[in-house]
């Protein structure tokens, strides 16, 4: 089995301590860094200021996400990963406390891998990371620095087909 590097961004402490304690209860090898919103989380991925020791604060393999956060929101940095050529690739899971239709299609319309409503207990929680994270332990990813999207190789894989604009 993979280790895995996780990066969770969550406004709220509580939910950042519940998410620690459900990590840790896995006994699995996985690192878990926290930021308390979309801007940090951002920091983080582009290692500035006290994130600039990749040793200590190594690429993440996955990045959970809440929705609803000051200063940068969980969709705001969704589309910054999406649209960066180093993290385009980065797998983004959205653990909300939403369960708003519109914010899921939205999540998933930007490049969500998944999106799941946060659990209201700890043991529904620890089962709801136990999927989570046993799945990217097991699925091929791309090593960091993530590859880079190419339109042109979009093209070629769709057969020319284009995806329709929104309105």
């Amino acid at each position: 089995m993979n280790s895995l590097m996780i990066l969770a961004a969550d406004d709220e402490a509580t939910d950042l301590w519940l998410l620690t304690q459900a990590l840790k209860a896995e006994k699995w090898a996985t690192k878990l860094v926290t930021a308390h919103d979309g801007e940090e989380a951002v920091e983080y991925l582009l290692g500035r200021g006290d994130y600039a020791d990749r040793e200590k604060y190594p690429v993440p393999d996955l990045l959970l996400l809440d929705l609803k956060m000051p200063r940068m929101s969980g969709t705001e940095v969704l589309q910054w990963v999406r649209k960066s050529s180093e993290y385009c690739s980065l797998p983004v899971v959205i653990l909300s406390g939403s369960v708003i239709q519109e914010d899921i299609e939205q999540a998933y319309r930007q490049g969500a891998n998944a999106f799941f409503t946060k659990p209201s207990g700890f043991e529904e929680l620890k089962r709801l990371l136990h999927n989570i994270v046993g799945f990217w332990r097991e699925a091929q990813r791309p090593k960091a620095p993530f590859p880079t999207w190419d339109p042109m190789m979009e093209e070629t894989r769709t057969g020319g087909v284009k995806a329709p604009k929104d309105h």
